[in-house]
């Protein structure tokens, strides 16, 4: 028998011919048993669909961990195959998935990021070790508060993987909280840092808070005080404002 399985399937029920019912009546009971799946199958023929299918919510390292899976797999059955057609080769699957895991233990090694908890699981299931991210230092600092009448700005920015956001608080002489402001930024360390700077002015002045001490940790953010060359052309009329 040459003909396609879906030969004997119409609107998703089977339809044997009579010839085989009547000479294999066991055959034929066998497979009416076998259910037919009725939902739409998704087309998975792209081979970019395998990595569609990854989770959105995996960490940025365990993605790259199951993009480098994935190749490495493609790979072997590739190599194993063209090894058994051209060259009469013999591969076992151990062997196979043996090398799979060799390499994809090599590029664990270059990947950068840390990995959540909940993926620790399949990253030994990979036989790979787990990475953490390392616990943050705390470190006590003495805030020094401003003089009667003067507000102080205490500005950060962190920039991660391409994505900056800058931010800043608002305290008086007796530490009191008097507003703070957040906002997502484009650009390098020192554009955020400077940006930070920049809204918290605008935001003073805003209010009529014109007695203002701002206070950051960036040496290079600081420096701009002095040299306006320092501070990034987007940045220069926003930056010149502020001291008009």
């Amino acid at each position: 028998m040459t003909a396609k399985v879906s030969s004997f399937i119409h609107n998703h029920e089977w339809k044997l011919p009579d010839n085989i019912m009547q000479r294999d009546a066991a055959l034929a009971a066998r497979i009416l048993q076998v259910t037919i799946l009725k939902l739409p199958l998704k087309d998975n023929s792209d081979f970019m669909t395998v990595f569609a299918s990854f989770n959105p919510n995996w960490s940025m390292f365990f993605t790259q961990v199951a993009n480098a899976a994935v190749l490495h797999l493609v790979q072997t059955i590739w190599m194993a195959r063209n090894g058994v057609r051209f060259n009469n080769a013999s591969i076992s699957v151990y062997a196979a998935i043996t090398k799979i895991l060799t390499l994809l233990s090599w590029s664990h090694l270059l990947i950068s990021g840390d990995a959540n908890t909940v993926e620790h699981a399949a990253l030994q299931l990979l036989h790979l070790e787990p990475r953490t991210a390392q616990p943050v230092t705390v470190q006590l600092v003495l805030w020094q508060t401003p003089t009667v009448v003067w507000l102080k700005a205490n500005t950060d920015s962190s920039v991660t993987h391409g994505s900056a956001a800058c931010g800043g608080l608002f305290r008086d002489y007796l530490a009191r909280f008097w507003g703070g402001y957040a906002q997502r930024v484009d650009g390098t360390v020192l554009h955020a840092e400077l940006m930070a700077m920049i809204l918290a002015t605008e935001l003073a002045h805003g209010k009529g808070w014109y007695h203002l001490w701002i206070e950051s940790d960036s040496k290079a953010a600081l420096q701009a005080f002095e040299d306006h060359n320092i501070v990034p052309l987007e940045l220069r009329n926003r930056w010149s404002n502020c001291f008009s």
